[in-house]
This record gives C-alpha cells, sequence and structure tokens, in this order.
C-alpha cells in the first residue's frame, strides 16, 4: 500500500465516522478493536511493528520473532508451533500500510472516540508508534547508513572478545554480565539493526537508517529495561505469599459458591 492508498482509505474512514450516527451502533466499536486486534503481535501485543511472516502465516513484530526464535533456541512457530526460522521471514507491507494509517494524525483515537460516542481525548500514543517516531528522529540527523547485518559467530569467543564488540559499537555493557548476557544483549542490538531494516523496506520510516542512531535508541531502551526490572523485581518470599493468599482466596470462593448451589438444590426437591 502506497502513502497516496493509505492517505485516501484514511480521510475515506474519517468521512464515514460520524459521531451522531455511530451512537446508535455501540456494536460498530467491538467490531473495531476486533479488527485492532488482528494488527497485534501474538509475542508483545502491541500493534506490528515492521511485521514479518512466516511459513504457517502468522505475524509477528521483527524484532520480537527473531528474538524468539532466536534466544529461545526455538525452531517452531510461538503460536501453531508449525517449523520456523529466521531466514523464513516474509515482508508484509500492506499490514504495515494499514498500520500507518492508525498512525496518521491520530486516526485511531479519533475513530475510537466517535465510535464509543465519547469526547476525544489525547492519551499518550501506542508505544510501538512513540518507538518508530523516536526513531524517525534520529534518522534524521544523519550518520553512517545500515546494510544487512548478519548475527557473527560467538562460538570460541571469550567474555573480553565480545566487550570488545560492544566497545566497537559505542555500547555500553555491565561488567557484572556473563558471557551469555554479553552475547545475547549483542544479538538483541543486531535483531535491532535487521528491525529497522524491514521497517524501512516497508516505508516505515521517512528517513534512511543510520547505525549512530539504532545504537542510541538500542542504549534507551536497554536502560529502561534494567530500570524497570531493577525497580519492580519482587522478591521470591512476596511472590509465594501472594499466591499462597491467592489461593485461599479461591478455596473459600469456590466453597462459597458450592454452598450455595446445595442449598438451592435442597429448596428445589423440598
Amino acid at each position: 500500500m502506497s502513502n497516496r492508498q493509505a492517505a485516501f482509505l484514511f480521510n475515506l474512514l474519517m468521512d464515514i465516522v460520524d459521531l451522531n450516527e455511530t451512537r446508535k451502533f455501540p456494536a460498530l466499536l467491538e467490531t473495531w478493536k476486533f479488527l485492532e486486534d488482528q494488527l497485534r503481535c501474538e509475542i508483545c501485543r502491541s500493534f506490528l511493528d515492521a511485521p514479518m511472516a512466516l511459513k504457517c502465516t502468522h505475524v509477528f513484530c521483527s524484532l520480537c520473532i527473531r528474538k524468539f526464535l532466536e534466544l529461545n533456541k526455538s525452531d517452531n512457530c510461538p503460536v501453531c508451533k508449525g517449523p520456523a526460522s529466521n531466514t523464513d521471514l516474509k515482508p508484509q507491507p500492506r499490514l504495515a500500510g494499514i498500520l500507518a494509517i492508525l498512525r496518521k494524525e491520530g486516526f485511531r483515537k479519533q475513530l475510537r472516540s466517535a465510535l464509543s460516542g465519547s469526547v476525544p481525548q489525547n492519551p499518550t500514543r501506542n508505544a510501538v508508534f512513540a518507538k518508530q517516531e523516536a526513531l524517525d528522529a534520529l534518522f534524521a540527523k544523519g550518520g553512517s547508513s545500515l546494510g544487512r547485518e548478519n548475527l557473527p559467530l560467538y562460538k570460541g569467543l571469550k567474555e573480553r572478545d565480545i566487550r570488545n564488540m560492544f566497545t566497537k559499537e559505542n555500547l555500553k555493557f555491565d561488567p557484572a554480565w556473563s558471557l551469555d548476557e554479553l552475547i545475547r544483549h549483542h544479538k538483541e542490538f543486531i535483531f535491532q539493526i535487521q528491525a529497522v531494516l524491514d521497517g524501512y523496506k516497508m516505508q516505515i520510516y521517512r528517513h534512511p537508517p543510520t547505525r549512530e542512531a539504532v545504537q542510541i535508541f538500542w542504549a534507551r531502551e536497554t536502560d529502561k529495561r534494567h530500570l524497570a526490572f531493577a525497580g519492580n523485581e519482587p522478591k521470591t518470599v512476596d511472590l509465594f505469599l501472594e499466591a499462597k493468599h491467592a489461593t485461599a482466596a479461591a478455596l473459600l470462593n469456590f466453597q462459597k459458591i458450592r454452598d450455595e448451589m446445595l442449598l438451592k438444590r435442597k429448596r428445589e426437591d423440598s
């Protein structure tokens, strides 16, 4: 789908949506939510970012499926468990074009507000769209161009070798990371490059991707994950107590429902 076609469809849909009319059809909102759900990645459950399909036709974000197959050492689709490989991935430009409509001028928020009969609000954008815009802004600053990049051969490399790879890319790393952790984080950086190139081919980004931008973006995202993990990681004891209390509450609720059903049956029999 070209940008001109996406713009035409966007304008057409906005002409169809009338606030006074759609109030009469609340089921339309549920239908629209179902349609939106078809545009979500089965791994991250956010809107597809650079959608890529496996041979089984299931579609995922480029970054999500690459990480799933490689980091989990999996040869199967996460949905149907059919055979899958990173070499099977095929870009889905038509889906990318549809998602471009959702990003365009807050279309999704306007449409959902109209279908629900509510006054349009101004919530924050979807996380994927925000990431795409942040990357595009970084690309606009220029830098060295990206080419298709495959994972290096990590077998036989030592920790200092991987650290040198991080240093060469101007990427920060935690000195406490083990060899496996260093490799995993470096793989994520390469996957980010591959996902960006997939997105650029599908015209998700307006500016040509640059290596410096991906380096900055990857570092920011890594820092965010580490801060969130460090701040929210629950203690094992807390998790055990929470599960214990939840189980006790569920048993009490079950007993209450059981007693009510027995009492009702007794009344009906008498």
